[in-house]
């Protein structure tokens, strides 16, 4: 696939549709193809890879799950082979004398555009630990607005003590069936729980 070929594929989607580069963790050569598809906000490198996965292999994560179009890339490596065999020690020399490549995310971005610059959300992605479970820290100016706006009425909850609202984010709360707010802060509809749920406390009505 061209950058031309992309391009025109891209245009006919919303301009606010995220778009994640799956496999750049672990490197690829070329971009074999995208597709929209609805994912998770969440990772388990150690099971998944690294990669986006769609929202239905997971069974906890429907508040967590958005919209975005994948762009798929050909591996540039052997990460997940076990034992090496004629084929995967070749491979392995190749990739040695430089034949296979590693594209890195910044590469792929300086290929597009050389002024371009890494979006600092993909950034912290990026440098995220390579195992575990993390998130996934894509957003954009709308939802940190909703989401700034959420932790100021937290906040006004715990008359301005900020220790005691940082806490209070971060536990387990039993009107949010025990998820912690600070999970809900991702997505647009968990954060109108939280605020729901906060207008609800201010005011005295049982949860």
């Amino acid at each position: 696939m061209t950058a031309e070929e992309l391009i025109e594929r891209l245009k006919v989607l919303p301009a606010e549709t995220p778009v994640l580069v799956e496999g750049y963790e672990t490197g690829y050569d070329d971009i074999a193809g995208l597709k929209p598809l609805k994912v998770t906000w969440y990772r388990n490198a150690q099971d998944w890879d690294g990669e986006y996965q769609a929202s239905e292999k997971f069974s906890d994560t429907e508040n967590s799950a958005f919209s975005a179009v994948l762009i798929f890339g050909r591996r540039g490596h052997l990460r997940k082979v076990q034992t090496p065999n004629v084929t995967t020690v070749k491979a392995m020399e190749e990739l040695d004398a430089g034949q296979g490549h590693r594209v890195s995310l910044d590469e792929l971005v300086a290929q597009c555009d050389p002024e371009a610059l890494m979006p600092e959300e993909l950034q912290a992605w990026e440098n995220a630990e390579p195992v575990g479970l993390e998130y996934a820290s894509i957003s954009n100016a709308e939802l940190d607005q909703l989401r700034s706006q959420a932790y100021a009425e937290i906040l006004d909850l715990f008359h301005g003590n900020k220790s005691a609202a940082d806490h209070w984010v971060c536990s387990q709360v039993r009107g949010l069936n025990y998820r912690t707010p600070s999970e809900l802060l991702n997505s647009p509809k968990g954060i109108e729980m939280v605020r729901t749920l906060v207008g609800r406390l201010k005011h005295g009505i049982p949860t």
